[in-house]
């Protein structure tokens, strides 16, 4: 007869396989986000190969109906020099018409190839426009609003040049695909913001600023394809291959552990893997509830 387990053996058997479900729930994570990264990179080559596409066939649309022209030109042609040797034109006639000709299927080129990169070249000058208009702002009217500051404002001190000891970047390493976004923390980050059409149209001219990125209803509020557990999670302790002393590299690291698994830093390896309950870095493995999992 089989001895029954103690209650810690079975919460140890417990946690050793849900530490085990987690891990091949983080692979197949990883394996499938890799794929839609790879998919949506390649969904961008796609659309840049398209527009070149594009453009090759309007240049040969273009070409084709330049050539159509042409032998329209050189049929209306031949029949003045017919009928100039039949005796039905004389030679003044003959250069007047062909010098009509000429500059009609000049005129009709020129309408037909500025219409067409006029459609074409419409999204460039669109997005140009708004470096124009706020060019032209700073030129013409912001230097010339004659606004001058009344005699009760203190005056400006402007503030002193930070210094570059103290400038706190952005503490996210560089990973090796894109987008850069540590989504094994935040998740996936919705691309738009809801704003609450209740707003009434003078407050929003009124006070801009003071308008809610928000939506009235909770259900249509945009919301990321995938979440994530954090602060409990899966951490990595990941060590630089490079030297010892990096002399303020990127590599230097402000955390022990991180969400990120190590594969996806370059230059990187792992050294130890961790499930925990709490963010380690704040509280340290023994009050994050850690379990070493390394593999």
């Amino acid at each position: 007869m089989p001895e029954l387990q103690t209650y810690e053996e079975s919460e140890q058997s417990n946690n050793y396989i849900t530490n085990q479900l987690i891990q091949k729930y983080d692979e197949k994570f990883n394996e499938l986000y890799k794929r839609i990264v790879n998919i949506n990179s390649s969904i961008m080559n796609k659309e840049e190969l398209i527009y070149k596409e594009n453009d090759e066939i309007q240049y040969k649309d273009n070409t084709i109906k330049i050539l159509q022209y042409t032998m329209v030109l050189v049929i209306l042609f031949g029949v003045l020099l017919i009928m100039y040797s039949q005796k039905i034109i004389d030679l003044t006639k003959l250069l007047i018409f062909s010098i009509i000709l000429f500059l009609i299927y000049l005129l009709v080129i020129y309408i037909t190839m500025y219409s067409s990169f006029s459609y074409a070249n419409t999204g460039k000058y669109l997005n140009n426009l708004k470096v124009e208009l706020a060019q032209f702002y700073e030129k013409n009217i912001e230097d010339n609003s004659g606004y001058q500051c009344p005699a009760t404002c203190p005056p400006v001190t402007p503030p002193p040049p930070p210094n570059p000891n103290m400038i706190q970047t952005y503490q996210q390493p560089t990973l090796n695909i894109d987008p850069q976004t540590n989504v094994w923390k935040y998740g996936d980050i919705p691309t738009d913001l809801y704003t609450s059409p209740s707003t009434p149209g003078s407050a929003f001219y009124a006070n801009p600023p003071n308008i809610p990125n928000y939506s009235p209803s909770d259900e249509n509020e945009p919301q990321p394809f995938f979440g994530t557990t954090y602060p409990a999670t899966t951490y990595y302790k990941c060590q630089w291959l490079g030297g010892q002393n990096n002399g303020g590299l990127p590599n230097v690291e402000t955390n022990t552990y991180t969400t990120i698994p190590c594969t996806f830093r370059q230059n990187f390896k792992e050294t130890a893997r961790y499930i925990c309950n709490k963010d380690p870095n704040q509280y340290g493995l023994a009050r994050a509830n850690c379990d070493n999992v390394t593999i």
